[in-house]
């Protein structure tokens, strides 16, 4: 698969003094030259400039202020193979790969978790606290298939 890489870099905001270069537009170009060609080195391809509105905040009381900003926009051709196409042939679906239902799919029979839940009770709700609390009854241990199943208190991990 190949596609284009883009880069967006700052646009030189000032002009270098040079040799034998006279005039700000000309020391101003000559930056400017010397930033497209630092990029184009790393085979990256100019395409464009762009000025956007930005908010800043600047000053003792911080007050927000819109400034514009501009950037150079690059781009290159990158060669793969590493990736397919998300419609490929060689990439299964969630469907495909589990034609049939897992045993982690099939509902647990309610009798299998009868051992552990219906003996403890609960006071009511008005009752006074007695003197020891108790933890949540259950928690979660992994089984070996992967699936996730409750757990009475005393046989937690």
């Amino acid at each position: 698969m190949s596609y284009y890489e883009y880069r967006v870099v700052p646009a030189p905001k000032d002009a270098p003094k040079a040799k034998g270069v006279k005039g700000i537009a000309a020391r101003f170009s000559q930056g400017m030259e010397a930033a497209l060609n630092a990029e184009g080195l790393d085979r990256w391809e100019y395409q464009r400039s762009e000025t956007m509105q930005a908010e800043t905040k600047r000053g003792l009381f911080r007050k927000t202020v819109v400034e514009p900003v501009t950037v150079l926009i690059f781009r290159r051709w990158v060669e793969t193979t590493e990736m397919p196409f998300a419609g490929s042939r060689d990439v299964q679906t969630l469907g495909q790969a589990r034609a049939e239902p897992q045993q982690a799919d099939i509902p647990a029979s309610p009798s299998s978790f009868d051992a552990g839940h219906g003996t403890q009770q609960q006071p009511p709700m008005g009752a006074a606290p007695t003197g020891q609390q108790q933890a949540p009854a259950l928690s979660a241990q992994r089984e070996p298939r992967g699936a996730l199943r409750p757990v009475p208190g005393p046989a937690r991990d």
